[in-house]
């Protein structure tokens, strides 16, 4: 039989253990949203339209092909797919800063809700000189963890998502946003990408007779 202390260092050492295996999930999970592997895509992965945009959210076109994305996601929602990257331009003084925020909700799962609040608010807060209380503000309105949130910027590896998110934009031609790539074909501009996106989808007009 064991004795009552044996007992106790197996309790402990079982709870330690939990704990451990508790702490190694939600370090993995974190490992997993910061590397992008969840958290910034949306849509059908077997859409037939698969986008990817490499996106600045304080450019204006950037939020104007937003808006347009997700009228179309409303209209197709099972033909499309989009994954988003960053590309913060030096241009943008909140840029920078706009996607670390972004990044950090994509790894509480509320990236897309986040996302709409830079868009649909864009013309507040690109215009004033300090954005972050805003920024805070934006994502209390979605329900992002605050304590996480303030962890999260603190954290060096999100600054690294983005740069490599810019370098990759770059190898691959990226000069200015919005960017997308549609099944793999860069389309630059929001007027092309609706366009692009029609040409794909909708159903070419009947030719019939034309007689």
């Amino acid at each position: 039989l064991m004795s009552g202390k044996s007992k106790q260092w197996i309790t402990v050492a079982v709870v330690v253990a939990v704990v451990a295996v508790v702490a190694g999930v939600r370090l993995y999970l974190n490992n997993q949203a910061v590397n992008g592997v969840t958290g910034r895509t949306k849509g059908n992965p077997q859409a037939k339209v698969k986008i990817v945009e490499f996106i600045d959210f304080q450019c204006p076109a950037c939020a104007q092909g937003a808006k347009m994305l997700n009228a179309r996601f409303k209209q197709y929602p099972e033909q499309l797919h989009l994954e988003m990257k960053y590309f913060p331009l030096k241009m943008h003084a909140h840029a920078f800063l706009s996607s670390r925020f972004a990044e950090c909700a994509a790894r509480q799962q509320k990236f897309w809700e986040y996302h709409d609040q830079l868009i649909y608010k864009q013309q507040d807060w690109s215009q004033i000189v300090n954005a972050y209380p805003m920024f805070q503000q934006m994502a209390q309105e979605v329900g992002v963890d605050m304590d996480q949130l303030h962890g999260c910027l603190n954290d060096t590896r999100v600054d690294k998502v983005i740069s490599e998110h810019q370098t990759e934009g770059r190898k691959r031609g990226v000069r200015s946003t919005p960017t997308y790539y549609v099944n793999g074909d860069m389309v630059v501009g929001t007027r092309d990408l609706e366009k692009r996106i029609k040409e794909l989808l909708e159903e070419p007009a009947d030719q019939g007779d034309q007689n």
